[in-house]
């Protein structure tokens, strides 16, 4: 712990230079056949090939977008092509309206998912009863695997090209087509992507995002289909919504848009090392400084000053006398525990001649004098007072 609290500038420093290395850590030597559709991955079932064939053929037509789709209109008024990929495609009733209503206004849209919300499945009559999580080689890639046939459709319904692919890439079928829709590509008479017309625009709909992926494309005479499904494309502007591969129907955390930037995962991961470095070398108890404490003063003469000097030049003589009179009995009764209670008056003023060495004749002219005082409260002057007063204050000059 020693080690640690001298050195732990240099433990967060190694910290961040070694921030580059989790990267390789993450690294693995066998292919993720997971589903990202994600444009900068390149493991087989990313869509990096897909993004990369866009940007080479259309240049600066085509962009990859993290805006939402009303964000994407927003900022521009041409014709559009949007392509959504999406594991889970989770669209509210209101997007869906606005797709409708600006195909009609010449955009054209794309959606390839595995499956999707009641609202799209209702508006599309997409039949998901069936849905379960699908993965072309989610046990391993043998001689063995299962095919099957995919058919691409013209625009006169008729099959122009088959090709055969792995099964585990599909999970529903449309149960029926629109009047203003065609058929693109079709499994066993089952179609599995088709276009609908809406005025001068359309909405093609795919049942598996897996056809735009790294592999798919790379593969075979796969890319055959996708390009089948691209066929149509002559809009202004060509947007790829990346927002929508999260899977947004299981995930409903407040870090998924954090989570899903590796970047920023990266970095939030990182802070969350330093939080931690943070409170291992906070943990210590810290002992606040201790501060200095006076010692107490003794103002009891001087507050007895003030409050005489307000009797005083109020003339009100008789009463400080009788003050002072009292603070002298609780002085002597405290200093020389001398009782004031007794009835035997000259035994008393014996103690106290005793006790402060002053005569006892003087004791008594004193007390007799203030408890007559005290008792028909007659005026005294100025100087009466501090006749009384010098007499009073031999009591403590004989301590």
């Amino acid at each position: 712990m020693k080690f640690l609290k001298e050195n732990k500038i240099v433990i967060i420093l190694l910290l961040v230079a070694s921030l580059p290395l989790f990267s390789i850590f993450q690294q693995s030597s066998k292919s993720d056949w997971k589903l990202s559709l994600k444009p900068e991955d390149k493991k087989p079932f990313g869509t990096f090939v897909f993004d990369s064939l866009m940007r080479n053929h259309f240049k600066n037509e085509y962009q990859n977008s993290r805006n939402t789709l009303y964000e994407i209109h927003l900022n521009s008024n041409k014709s559009k092509t949007i392509i959504i990929l999406s594991d889970y495609l989770n669209l509210p009733k209101a997007d869906i309206e606005d797709i409708k209503k600006n195909a009609n206004n010449g955009n054209k849209y794309i959606f390839a998912f595995n499956n999707t919300n009641e609202d799209f499945s209702k508006e599309f009559e997409i039949d998901n009863r069936n849905y379960q999580t699908v993965n072309p080689f989610w046990n391993s890639l043998s001689e063995d695997s299962v095919f099957f046939k995919l058919s691409i459709i013209d625009e006169n319904s008729k099959t122009v090209d088959s090709l055969k692919i792995e099964d585990g890439i599909l999970n529903s079928y449309f149960i029926k087509t629109k009047e203003n829709s065609k058929v693109l590509l079709s499994s066993e008479s089952e179609p599995i992507a088709i276009k609908i017309s809406y005025g001068s625009g359309s909405i093609t709909i795919c049942l598996s995002p897996y056809l735009f992926t790294n592999y798919f494309l790379l593969n075979k005479n796969c890319w055959k289909a996708t390009n089948h499904l691209l066929t149509d494309i002559n809009t202004s502007e060509i947007y790829f919504a990346s927002k929508y591969l999260i899977n947004d129907k299981n995930n409903s955390s407040i870090f998924k848009n954090l989570l899903y930037n590796n970047a920023l995962k990266s970095m939030f991961y990182f802070s969350i090392i330093l939080i931690l470095v943070f409170i291992i070398f906070s943990a210590k108890r810290k002992q606040r400084i201790i501060p200095i404490i006076n010692q107490h003063k003794n103002n009891s003469l001087k507050f007895i000053k003030l409050i005489g000097r307000l009797y005083f030049l109020k003339k009100n003589h008789t009463d400080l006398g009788i003050k002072k009179f009292n603070y002298l009995k609780d002085y002597l009764s405290r200093t020389y525990q001398i009782n004031f209670n007794t009835e035997d008056r000259e035994w008393l003023f014996q103690v106290i001649s005793i006790k402060t060495g002053i005569e006892k004749k003087s004791v008594r002219q004193l007390f007799v004098k203030m408890e007559k005082l005290a008792t028909s409260k007659a005026s005294i002057n100025e100087k009466m007072l501090h006749q009384l007063i010098e007499e009073m204050e031999q009591y403590y000059i004989k301590k």
